[in-house]
């Protein structure tokens, strides 16, 4: 999908987008001019809340007056109680009715000149606002608003300052950043502290050009503005340090004077960039549990950044690498999964090794939607290693198909813009394959869609590079012949040519079984080739 220039318009579907880009301090937030609706409006907003009507909520709120905001914050109280019922049943909506209630509280928590629109940009992003459990918090503290609208200092506090531990996994590192996100806003709205927020994106992937973010620290500077510590961490992140303007930007910020502006220049000229390497440990020969899944045998190591550690908020200084690196286990529930890609826009690969552990978990079990965050990882900045193709890979064997298809997607995404090493990708799918981690038939569905949109050669060039260690064993792999019918389409339609070890042995075979004939065909398409130009798209 193509980048688009105004906030978000894939990442926040349920609200309206600017009518163009916003290039200074606001970022895209516009206002309204509000409206005179009272009661009335009050009880329509709070019916769509109820109802998880998200995309109908900012309209609503444009509606109302300050006293009617005031009033439905006040109503919140009853709607907590449903929230928490709901919570309990698990209403498929319940994520669009507790983003829905933030919008509602922002704006009641707001002074009365202030524009609804800057409420939602505050509270129901969906860059902000991620696990159901923190939403409905940071609900129940506005909720709670007396009438001077003080949160309870003790709870943001504490949930502003949380950062992951020691034992937290990769997700729940990237979730924390969410969190201390919603959690610092949470805190702001309706304070005057700050007057928008420099974390916001200005691409779908989660990026900020580096010029925009250099003109909303200069407001700030103006304004005599302090950032807050999460959001200009988040904004740090964001920044896309490969844009063509990052150059001029670094000048541009170092000249603010501000320390802000010193830590954005630095990053900019590539500073303290945090990088990721992943391995995996070999298989226990007893074939022990603990030691057998990849997931189990996955390590990602971080590079050492003491300066991250010192500088950046609690829930941003795992950044700067573990103190060891080891397996560790992620067997609980995941949430936010799609959100998780708008953390790291701008480090594809140390994006797709916080992503791993996910993805490599329970490859053969029936969870759905793991695969999620594989849309917006192809499109972020970065460079392409082992870390994004083992995602792909991982996606590429899911047992869901639409997790499949997502990575089909990816692949597809990467080879049309020539950041996509096919033979790598086939050098990481063989040893998968061989050991049993991924399976022979839902890589040939996979493998199948991708080729039927033309990218015979992409797709053959991934199976030439498998195919090698997949037939070396004396016994092949159980289902490999649906792989081999797919990779012998792709070359009698591409016209490829060459030699595949150990396929001329197998398509000797005695028998009739799908393995030996598609061999067969397999061997006789190489060898005979193709007169037609290719038919490759991607």
């Amino acid at each position: 999908m193509t980048r688009s220039v105004q906030t978000l318009t894939r990442l926040r579907p349920s609200v309206p987008e600017p009518a163009g880009p916003e290039p200074t301090g606001s970022g895209g937030l516009r206002g309204g001019t509000g409206g005179a609706k009272g009661e009335g409006g009050a009880e329509e907003l709070l019916a769509a809340v109820r109802e998880g009507r998200a995309a109908a909520v900012p309209g609503l709120l444009e509606s109302l007056d300050a006293s009617a905001r005031k009033a439905a914050l006040t109503r919140l109280r009853a709607l907590r109680a449903e929230v928490g019922a709901g919570k309990r049943a698990t209403p498929p909506h319940l994520p669009d009715r507790v983003r829905s209630a933030l919008y509602v509280a922002g704006a009641g928590c707001l002074p009365a000149s202030a524009t609804t629109a800057v409420a939602a940009s505050w509270l129901g992003a969906r860059d902000l606002l991620v696990r159901e459990e923190d939403g409905a918090l940071a609900l129940a503290a506005l909720g709670d608003r007396a009438p001077e609208w003080a949160a309870d200092p003790a709870l943001v506090a504490t949930r502003r300052a949380q950062g992951p531990d020691q034992d937290s996994c990769l997700h729940q590192a990237l979730s924390g950043v969410l969190d201390a996100r919603l959690w610092e806003a949470a805190d702001l709205v309706g304070t005057d502290a700050l007057p928008f927020l420099l974390a916001t994106p200005t691409w779908s992937t989660g990026a900020i050009e580096p010029r925009v973010l250099v003109e909303r620290l200069r407001e700030y500077r103006d304004a005599g503005v302090e950032p807050a510590p999460t959001d200009l961490a988040q904004a740090l992140v964001r920044v896309a340090r490969a844009d063509p303007s990052a150059g001029r930007a670094a000048e541009e910020a170092a000249a603010l004077g501000t320390p802000a502006g010193r830590r954005l220049a630095a990053r900019l000229r590539g500073e303290g960039i945090v990088g990721a390497t992943v391995r995996f440990l070999p298989r226990d020969e007893d074939g022990a549990p603990q030691r057998w899944w990849p997931s189990d045998r996955l390590v990602v190591d971080l590079g050492e950044h003491p300066a991250v550690r010192a500088e950046f908020p609690p829930a941003f200084r795992w950044l700067g690498g573990a103190p060891e690196a080891a397996p560790r286990r992620c067997p609980h529930r995941v949430e936010g999964r799609a959100e998780w890609a708008t953390v790291l826009p701008a480090d594809r690969e140390l994006l797709a090794a916080c992503l791993l552990p996910t993805l490599a978990h329970r490859v053969e079990g029936d969870a759905r939607g793991a695969a999620e965050p594989l849309t917006a990882l192809v499109e972020a900045d970065g460079p392409v290693g082992r870390a994004v193709l083992l995602a792909l890979a991982f996606g590429l064997g899911r047992v869901d198909a639409d997790d499949r298809l997502r990575a089909v997607d990816g692949v597809l995404v990467l080879a049309a813009r020539g950041e996509l090493n096919a033979r790598r990708l086939g050098a990481e799918l063989a040893w998968l394959v061989a050991e049993g981690s991924v399976k022979p038939n839902r890589l040939a569905d996979a493998a199948r869609t991708a080729a039927a949109t033309g990218a015979y050669r992409t797709v053959w060039t991934v199976l030439e590079a498998m195919l090698p260690e997949v037939l070396a064993p004396a016994r092949p792999v159980r289902g490999l012949g649906e792989v081999l019918a797919v990779a012998a389409d792709c070359v009698e339609r591409c016209g490829a040519r060459g030699e595949v070890a150990g396929l001329d042995a197998l398509a000797s075979g005695r028998g009739s079984s799908q393995l030996v004939v598609q061999a067969g065909r397999l061997l006789s398409a190489l060898r005979q080739g193709a007169d037609q130009p290719p038919t490759e798209t991607v």
